[in-house]
């Protein structure tokens, strides 16, 4: 059995007020190519297809055309659940008509854990598809099932956190393996979870507040192998049994050194699991730029003359100096330049110090006064000191709202 696991699409996503529509239509032709060339058995897609509930008209025809390409043209089948940034209900629309094209959704909580069974020569392989849900919602999920089993409900009230929440439904897929003849000896487990020591970027929303959103590997030991999204870098846990497909685009400048891909999985009749990745090309790379404002611009135009300065830039700049317009400069050699930041070396006199002691810089300038701040500003601005006149005006403006604080 070999199937592709993808996850993390977020369509309608924009970096830095920019929109990446575009290249995601081209990374979603760049994975169909890869579905054409390998002819996987399936395809699984962990979930946060869309990146905000309500999704723009242009990203779901996106999704629809390239699903119709997959499911129908190819008539690879497509097996899905929802991530926490989608809605569940939206996804949901239709799925019973989808299901047989091809096309299996598993969204609502409220229906528990979806089931495909595919086939190949060494018989079945039994993939659970387990949709995001808040505890909440397990919480629900499970008092439903328990009636008037007290003993049950009790346990299920008791579900506040996701690591709960993920260990119920483990012990409820333990039970319909054992149950209702899902008990082939291949399992896979499709989810969209923060497994501890997993490693974050700046774009993943948060599950919940502190360390409550993160579930132990553990809770997944049995399962031939757990597909998941959410984490934006490609890893693996628990000896490579439960991994981490990654997104296919970089979606934050934290992720600007990932290699992102997609994992063939193949299980062989055992259930004993190969994991071979395919590295995927965007159609422009996000890269940091550190150094000079000169030396950035300079980058650029030999980029240029060579062809290479189509990449989106995130550029940190070192000076301790006013800069005028940076962002223009940057952009007239890197015209898809996103961002830019400035790194200070020295502050009011200090000896120089690296960039990796910002904090250490930022603690510098909230001990000093506000009105010697401005003095400082106003200097390397104007290049003269302020008068008199303009420092009364200065600390009885600061002293004034010392006051209102």
């Amino acid at each position: 059995m070999r199937f592709i696991h993808t996850a993390d699409f977020h369509l309608g996503k924009t970096l830095c007020q920019h929109s990446l529509l575009e290249d995601q239509s081209y990374i979603l032709g760049e994975i169909k190519r890869v579905i054409k060339a390998e002819k996987p058995d399936a395809v699984i897609i962990a979930g946060d297809l869309y990146d905000r509930s309500v999704p723009p008209a242009d990203a779901v025809s996106v999704l629809d055309d390239w699903l119709a390409d997959v499911v129908l043209e190819m008539g690879v089948p497509v097996l899905a659940i929802a991530g926490n940034h989608d809605s569940a209900s939206r996804l949901q629309f239709g799925s019973g008509m989808l299901q047989k094209a091809g096309y299996h959704m598993a969204a609502l909580p409220s229906r528990g854990i979806g089931h495909v069974r595919l086939e190949d020569a060494a018989g079945p392989v039994d993939v659970f598809l387990l949709p995001y849900a808040d505890p909440p919602y397990v919480r629900d999920y499970f008092l439903a099932r328990a009636g008037d089993d007290e003993t049950a409900r009790e346990a299920a009230a008791e579900i506040r956190e996701h690591d709960q929440a993920m260990k119920a439904w483990m012990a409820h897929l333990a039970d319909l393996r054992g149950n209702e003849g899902m008990d082939s000896k291949r399992a896979v487990l499709v989810g969209h979870a923060f497994v501890q020591g997993g490693d974050v970027s700046d774009s993943e929303r948060k599950l919940s507040v502190g360390g409550a959103d993160q579930v132990p590997a553990d809770h997944f030991a049995g399962l031939n192998y757990v597909a998941l999204g959410h984490l934006h870098k490609p890893q693996e846990m628990l000896g490579g049994t439960v991994r981490y497909s990654g997104s296919p685009l970089k979606y934050s400048i934290s992720e600007a050194e990932h290699q992102k891909c997609l994992l063939m999985v193949e299980l062989d009749g055992d259930g004993q699991v190969e994991v071979t990745e395919i590295p995927l090309a965007a159609r422009r790379d996000l890269r940091i730029l550190e150094g000079t404002l000169d030396e950035i611009v300079e980058a650029g135009t030999a980029a240029k003359a060579e062809g290479r300065d189509e990449d989106y830039i995130h550029a940190r700049v070192i000076s301790d100096e006013v800069l005028h317009e940076p962002m223009r400069k940057i952009k007239t050699v890197w015209p898809h330049a996103l961002s830019m930041e400035r790194v200070l070396t020295r502050v009011a006199g200090d000896n120089t110090v690296g960039s990796g002691q910002e904090n250490t810089i930022s603690q510098r300038l909230a001990e000093r006064p506000l009105d010697e701040l401005f003095g400082d500003f106003h200097r390397q601005l104007l290049e003269r000191d302020l008068g008199d006149d303009a420092l009364t005006v200065v600390q009885t403006t600061v002293t004034d709202l010392n006051r209102h604080e």
